[in-house]
């Protein structure tokens, strides 16, 4: 059996259980109607009464020295200067950033596209082909 794949709760799922929660319908009633496990909405109801408020805790871990519309202009940039090196790219896009920051997210998300190449030309195909023989 494969493992459910994990994400947070949108805030209107998180809305519904606590309403029907208060309407004191039973977790596995509520597990039913939001289709979520009943030990998730066990433990969201506990971290809720804990904490006082419905939002996640905060992640741990360090925050990204890049934001969504950093890599959104990265992604624009890389479309428009195809030749250009990642050392160009940086310089222009993020220069606070260290040069691999740009080159993994492109690596992770196969946007990096190379410059475009004429076409092998008949006279070219036939000079390489005499070459070789």
């Amino acid at each position: 059996m494969p493992l459910p794949v994990r994400c947070e709760m949108i805030i209107v799922e998180r809305g519904i259980i606590l309403v029907l929660f208060h309407l004191q319908y039973t977790m596995t009633v509520i597990s039913k109607i939001s289709g979520l496990p009943w030990s998730t909405i066990k433990n969201f109801l506990n971290w809720t009464a804990v904490r006082g408020y419905i939002e996640n805790a905060l992640g741990s871990g360090r925050p990204k020295k890049l934001r969504k519309w950093d890599w959104r202009a990265i992604l624009r940039f890389v479309k428009k200067n195809k030749a250009w090196t990642r050392e160009q790219i940086r310089q222009d896009c993020c220069p606070h950033v260290s040069l691999d920051t740009p080159d993994h997210y492109l690596r992770e998300n196969r946007k990096w596209l190379a410059k475009k190449r004429p076409k092998l030309t008949d006279a070219r195909a036939a000079a390489g082909l005499a070459w070789a023989l």
